[in-house]
């Protein structure tokens, strides 16, 4: 059952243009937002590819935009 759910989502890889926008979202929000690596680089994955997050966590991601998210 698990494999079938996998099979039916994308894979974003992490490429030097997402890891260098989480590294500037972590420069500039590590302090005041407590960003950590996960959460810019799920930011940043979301951003390039233009795509919407869900999260019930949206104090996390102070660098996307209220349209950003689902």
């Amino acid at each position: 059952m698990i494999d079938e759910i996998f099979k039916t989502i994308d894979v974003i890889e992490i490429d030097d243009k997402i890891g260098k926008l989480a590294g500037n979202f972590i420069a500039e929000y590590r302090i005041s937002h407590k960003i950590e690596l996960g959460d810019a680089l799920i930011a940043s994955s979301a951003s390039i590819h233009k795509m919407k997050l869900w999260t019930f966590n949206i104090k996390h991601y102070p660098m996307l935009e209220k349209s950003e998210f689902v």
